[in-house]
């Protein structure tokens, strides 16, 4: 078995699989940029240009499991960008997207009572 192609870029994690079932919903390319992630406070992004449409992005859920899951497929090489990170060259495939968030014992803030 072999281990699959592993990217990261900052916080976020792209693992190869195989193609998923279900995808999901296709996110539409944004200025001719597939944006995997944004920044919350810097607005930044990480972002695959989409030239002759070779890359889709799309939203999707895993049964039994909270939250969204984000694909990625690439039909020829491209470059995961971002303005404070090294660009990354990506090979086709199918990717799993996760964005990393950093862990408090305390949960998340409390909004107040």
């Amino acid at each position: 078995m072999t281990t699959p192609r592993q990217y990261r870029q900052g916080d976020i994690l792209l693992i190869e699989i195989p193609q998923p079932s279900t995808p999901g919903k296709p996110i539409d390319p944004t200025n001719g940029r597939i944006i995997v992630a944004s920044g919350e406070l810097s607005g930044h992004t990480h972002a695959i240009q989409n030239n002759e449409g070779t890359a889709r992005f799309f939203a999707g859920a895993r049964p039994g499991a909270a939250g969204n899951l984000k694909f990625l497929l690439l039909t020829s090489t491209a470059c995961l960008e971002h303005e404070e990170h090294r660009p990354i060259v990506l090979q086709p495939g199918w990717y799993e997207v996760r964005r990393q968030r950093e862990y408090d014992p305390e949960g998340p803030a409390s909004t107040g009572d």
